[in-house]
């Protein structure tokens, strides 16, 4: 009850405050600083400039002192984009692709899940009888080369681009792991499990080789 009677205030005062043409207070949402009074038309042209957001908060001036509007109740201000003659301001197409490459990165439980099943097939492809050679699974991405399969034998005798071929793995999961960005991350996932790929069948065909 107390809550709708709270709805019910704040609907009041944005509504005479329309009705009187009377102007608006305005604050950031994490901070007490208030500013205004504003019309809805300097409301709106700062919106379009950017100097504030919808999600600002607002309250309609009725008459109050401005010491009473910086004490008033968190329940008498609403946020910008829900007053009817607040624009929202249009974006551009780039704009409108910039905010969807900032959508947020899958969580953390589903990113653990999409490493665990890219590797886990790894482990399945390989067979867990080759584990013991984990250490020289990086060569197999020589095998996109030219004359691949002597260069991932050389890189196995050698040991030392195998160590490189691991530091570049961990590097790249982390980064990959790391993306804030959804677009990014799936990109450079999708890159991973390309090279996962080469590198199976880099090391699957020097091991048929040695067989034969």
């Amino acid at each position: 009850m107390e809550a709708e009677q709270g709805l019910n205030c704040i609907d009041r005062t944005i509504k005479v405050a329309l009705q009187a043409n009377v102007n608006f207070y305005i604050k950031h949402p994490t901070e007490s600083q208030v500013l205004g009074p504003f019309t809805i038309a300097e409301l709106n042209r700062q919106l379009e400039q950017s100097l504030i957001t919808l999600d600002w908060l607002a309250t309609g001036d009725v008459g109050e002192t401005r010491a009473q509007i910086e004490v008033q109740r968190a329940r008498d201000w609403v946020a910008l984009k829900t007053i009817p003659e607040i624009s929202h301001p249009s974006l551009s197409k780039e704009e409108e692709l910039k905010v969807d490459l900032d959508v947020d990165a899958p969580s953390s439980l589903v990113r653990v899940v999409l490493f665990f099943v890219a590797w886990g097939a790894v482990i399945f492809l390989m067979g867990l009888q080759n584990l013991v050679g984990v250490l020289y699974f990086p060569a197999g991405l020589l095998i996109m080369f030219p004359k691949g399969s002597d260069l991932v034998l050389e890189a196995g005798a050698r040991q030392w681009p195998c160590a490189i071929g691991w530091i570049f793995y961990i590097v790249f999961c982390l980064t990959t792991f790391l993306a804030k960005r959804r677009g990014v991350f799936y990109l450079l996932y999708a890159i991973l499990i390309m090279l996962l790929i080469i590198n199976v069948a880099g090391c699957k065909s020097v091991m048929n080789r040695r067989y034969e």
